[in-house]
């Protein structure tokens, strides 16, 4: 059986792992996507749309006090954004090659 690979650095996706697997791979690349922007007008719409207001997201002072280097997105903005970049593989063709 022969098997090609999707970019010229030779990546290739690989098949789902179960949650020993993907422990055992931590730190690993485990696949690739576009880039996604997450900024703080995103974080903001998505606190007022869901009432979720809380400070580690919207005061960057009150964040760093909590021991982050700045704000940080909601879990479930973070996994809605994921979710989409499923939906728009990468285009290969004008994939950065490394």
């Amino acid at each position: 059986m022969t098997t090609a690979t999707i970019l010229e650095d030779g990546y290739m996706p690989r098949p789902p792992l179960t949650v020993d697997q993907y422990r055992q791979r931590c730190g690993e690349e485990l696949g690739r996507s576009h880039w996604i922007t997450v900024d703080q007008l995103t974080i903001d719409a998505f606190a007022a749309l869901t009432g979720d207001h809380q400070a580690i997201h919207l005061d960057r002072q009150q964040a760093i006090a909590a021991g982050y280097p700045s704000t940080i997105a909601h879990g479930f903005l973070v996994a809605d954004r994921r979710a989409r970049a499923a939906d728009h593989p990468p285009n290969f063709a004008t994939a950065p090659r490394h």
